[in-house]
């Protein structure tokens, strides 16, 4: 900082006005921003995680997003609980411009834990018996707040 005058210790009325010499960068960042789907039912997808970098975000009720970031290329990243991550790869961002992704998500939908067939009774029929699917699974609790668990669902013998 260079003044041209030396910084006064008391009010000088002598000279009411300092001159400062100062440098200003102003920085501009990319930005990529849109609108996330479930591909299952055509509904927004809130909570989803994206992802460009060291950048992140989340979507919001209405499934937009907004993710600022410094120029250059990204694979872009969307995630949620439940749902088969989709990567967006080698996505330029550019200073002062807005990248638009709009994506649709498919629902991961997880296989029973396990399915065991035995034939009864001389070959006429089949007793098929099988576990629930294992997560993680997305839990909303009352106020709102998403939490996601990892837990094994079960049901012991006379539960339904």
């Amino acid at each position: 900082m260079n003044m041209r005058r030396p910084f006064p210790l008391v009010n000088d009325s002598d000279t009411p006005e300092w001159i400062i010499e100062n440098t200003m960068h102003v920085y501009v960042p990319a930005q990529f921003s849109g609108t996330v789907m479930d591909n299952d039912n055509n509904q927004a997808l809130a909570g989803v995680t994206v992802a460009a970098g060291p950048y992140f975000t989340e979507t919001d009720e209405s499934g937009t997003y907004s993710l600022y970031t410094d120029e250059g290329e990204y694979d872009v990243i969307f995630d949620k609980t439940g749902y088969i991550p989709v990567t967006v790869a080698d996505t330029t961002s550019i200073a002062g411009n807005v990248t638009t992704i709009n994506i649709g998500m498919w629902n991961a939908n997880y296989p029973p834990a396990f399915v065991h067939a035995e034939v009864q009774d001389d070959d006429t029929w089949c007793r098929v018996t099988w576990a629930l699917p294992q997560g993680p699974y997305e839990i909303t609790i009352d106020d709102g707040k998403r939490m996601t668990f990892s837990f094994l669902p079960w049901a012991g013998a006379g539960m339904q």
